[in-house]
Order: C-alpha cells, then sequence, then structure tokens
C-alpha cells in the first residue's frame, strides 16, 4: 500500500462521511427539538434515492432537478409526519419510538409493493477519474463530497445567521424560556422537521448513482447515523460532524483493507472502543431525558 492508496481511500471515506453526515444532522436536529429518535429517518433517505429514480430515469428530468424536487417532496412527507404523527409525542420517547417504527415499516412496504423486489439503478451522471497530488480519484465521489459539504455549511449558516435558524437552536437549548419570548415550538418543530427531511433526500439522492435501491437501504444508514451521533455526543452539531468523518473514514479503511464482508463489525469495535473511553462521546454531550 503506498501513498495513493491511502489517499484514495480518504477521500472516499470523507465523501461517505459528508453524505452520511446530511442524514445524521438532519436526525440529531429533530432529537434536539422534538426530543423523539424517529427511528424512520433512514426510510427519507431511502424514499429521497427513490424519487430522484423516478423523477430521473423514469419521468426523463434532470438528475440535479430530480434531486432538487425529491427535497422538495420529502420534506412536505416530514410536514406530515411531523404534524399528524410527531406533535402529539414530543417529548414523550416511548410512544414515538413505536410510532417511528411502524412508520418505518409501513415506508419500507410502501415501496416493496409499488416498485417490486428488484434492486433499481440510477444512471451514473458522471464518469472518468480526476487526478490528485498522483492519485486516480472518482469524478462522481469528488463532487458528491462536495455537493454534500455545500448543504452542510449552508444548514451550519443558516443556524448561525438566519432568524429561524437562531429560533431552533434557542429551542433546543431551552424550549421554555424560548416560548416564553414568543418562538412558537409548533413552528420550530415543523422547519426542523423540514430541513432534517430534505437533508436525508439529499443524500439518498447523491448516493443513488453509486449503490443499487432496496426498500431496504434505508435501515444501515440509520445505524450509521445514530452511530455518528452517539460517537460524536447527543445534541451536539459538531460532534455529528466529527462523527460522521470518523465513521466513514474507518468504514473506508477497514473495507479497502479488509474487505466489505467484516468492514461493519470492525466499525462497531472501533466505535465501541471509542465510546469505552469517552462514553458521552468526542463533545462529552449528556443525553437529555
Amino acid at each position: 500500500m503506498n501513498a495513493q492508496d491511502i489517499l484514495a481511500m480518504v477521500i472516499n471515506g470523507l465523501s461517505s462521511g459528508l453524505t452520511l453526515m446530511l442524514v445524521a444532522l438532519g436526525l440529531t436536529l429533530v432529537f434536539g427539538i422534538l426530543h423523539i429518535i424517529n427511528l424512520a429517518h433512514g426510510e427519507l433517505y431511502m424514499l429521497g434515492a427513490y424519487c430522484v429514480w423516478w423523477l430521473s430515469e423514469l419521468m426523463g428530468f434532470n438528475y440535479w432537478f430530480a434531486i432538487v424536487l425529491a427535497m422538495i417532496l420529502i420534506a412536505f412527507l416530514g410536514v406530515l409526519m411531523e404534524r399528524y404523527l410527531f406533535r402529539r409525542f414530543r417529548a414523550i420517547m416511548v410512544p414515538s419510538l413505536v410510532v417511528s417504527i411502524g412508520l418505518m415499516l409501513f415506508l419500507q412496504s410502501s415501496i416493496l409493493l409499488g416498485t417490486g423486489m428488484g434492486d433499481k439503478e440510477i444512471e451514473p451522471v458522471f464518469h472518468g477519474q480526476v487526478t490528485f497530488l498522483g492519485t486516480s480519484l472518482s469524478l462522481g465521489r469528488v463532487i458528491i463530497g462536495a455537493v454534500a459539504t455545500v448543504l452542510v455549511i449552508a444548514v451550519i449558516l443558516f443556524l448561525k445567521y438566519a432568524r429561524p435558524g437562531q429560533a431552533i437552536r434557542a429551542v433546543a437549548q431551552d424550549a421554555e424560556a424560548s416560548s416564553l419570548q414568543g418562538i412558537s415550538m409548533n413552528s420550530v418543530s415543523r422547519l426542523t422537521m423540514i430541513i432534517g427531511s430534505a437533508l436525508a433526500a439529499a443524500a439518498g439522492g447523491l448516493l443513488g448513482p453509486v449503490f443499487h435501491l432496496d426498500y431496504m437501504m434505508g435501515f444501515p444508514v440509520l445505524l450509521k447515523a445514530l452511530l455518528a451521533i452517539v460517537l460524536g455526543g447527543m445534541g451536539s452539531v459538531g460532534g455529528v460532524i466529527l462523527g460522521s468523518l470518523v465513521i466513514g473514514l474507518v468504514h473506508s479503511f477497514a473495507t479497502t483493507l479488509i474487505g466489505p464482508e467484516i468492514a461493519e463489525i470492525i466499525l462497531f469495535l472501533i466505535i465501541a472502543f471509542i465510546l469505552l473511553i469517552r462514553p458521552s462521546g468526542f463533545f462529552g454531550m449528556e443525553l437529555r431525558t
């Protein structure tokens, strides 16, 4: 193994980590506002990929336009989920988990019945390689990582500088005080679901040309997103970013050096070791009850 091989694994790991970050960031935002763990969040990723497949492969839309439309459609689905399923169970953990599990199974079954068992494919948009520091890299992977980076930065800037984003941060820090200051909890919850759902759909659309699509593809991504959140520290956006990158890099190195069959096992073992050293994650954020 030479320096070029290591660089290729790093780039692939960063690309995977950045797309995972989109899913994990939305999941942690929803947890911070609604105080629920939405186990159907992976299915929003899956639906985003299927929407892009349907719009681009069957309807003939431009791939990038299909991603934007998928983000809008899945964001609207997120609004319905928040309004009619999650709002009444806000901060009530067990019922919200039951509801999200039921929703997860419903969405999986709907895609299975609607599209059949066979894997679906989105035609790769970008072909060829690019050379960086003497290393040949997949152009598609580089572009996926770049787009994911732009989306993550946009969300961070929105949360920091935009008034609705500041309202989200305020509610996450102290919901009662924010309510007394006139911030609408329902509006903030709805906006958070819109952002989280759209980010998950974007991740699914970006990775659609890389992997085969199937109705169960959301669950492994959900597990990795939860690992990223726990690894980085519950409730910490910075922790989610770091945790996602660590998972992407570890998985890339393990897949290349050891093989995809046991890469997942290696990933879980390494994360378990890290959590033994730092039980509350990199940023030391405690889970709120």
